[in-house]
């Protein structure tokens, strides 16, 4: 009987260093577990889009992320009708694309220029997924995919302003001493996340 308490902690004794000898794989199914159920309201895809956005940058910006997508922010009801611009003309057309999951995106983009030179970019039937700190950029890139993007072909981008809204119209003066001909593309970006959200190339 005086011995039972010596095999208990022998006994004791080996559950952990079993346990310790296994937490690779135990702890691969917790976390696994718990990555499911980290963003509930995300599909499969969003979810592995999360996921990556984690791998590149931090596990907080993949949850700062997330809080974004679940939050829509429309933009001023004041810009929804089509502006009435007699003189202006249709320069350059675009259409915004799906990034991924997470980043996706659809709408037209028009830049009209009047007949004193001003410059307006217009957003029409614009939906997207909201992102933390959103901004609007031209940028000199037929394809920007990644930040370094934005300053390609010897172009610095150009900051148009923060994103009015994630759904619909919205529009934004740009300055007519731009170069406009050297710009390709719309990029909207997050500033948070060093993210490109979309991009509309122009044709």
């Amino acid at each position: 009987m005086k011995y039972r308490p010596q095999w208990s902690l022998l006994g004791l004794g080996a559950i952990l260093v079993i346990v310790l000898f296994t937490y690779p794989v135990w702890r691969k199914v917790l976390t696994g577990r718990a990555a499911q159920g980290s963003f509930p309201a995300a599909s499969d895809a969003q979810r592995e889009a999360l996921s990556n956005i984690g791998k590149e940058t931090s596990r907080d910006a993949a949850a700062t992320a997330y809080v974004s997508i679940l939050t829509v922010v429309p933009a001023p009801t004041s810009e929804q009708p089509t502006p009435v611009l007699p003189d202006a003309q249709v320069i350059r057309v675009g259409d915004f694309l799906n990034l991924d999951a997470l980043r996706t995106a659809k709408g037209t983009v028009t830049l009209y220029r009047s007949a004193d030179s001003s410059l307006l970019l217009r957003f029409d039937d614009f939906v997207a997924v909201n992102g933390p700190n959103l901004q609007v950029y031209l940028a000199g890139s037929t394809d920007p995919k990644v930040p370094a993007d934005l300053d390609a072909g010897g172009v610095s981008r150009f900051p148009v302003g923060p994103l009015k809204g994630s759904q619909g119209n919205q529009q934004y003066s740009i300055p007519k001493e731009l170069p406009i001909a050297r710009y390709k593309s719309v990029v909207i970006y997050s500033d948070t996340l060093k993210l490109i959200y979309t991009y509309a190339t122009f044709r």
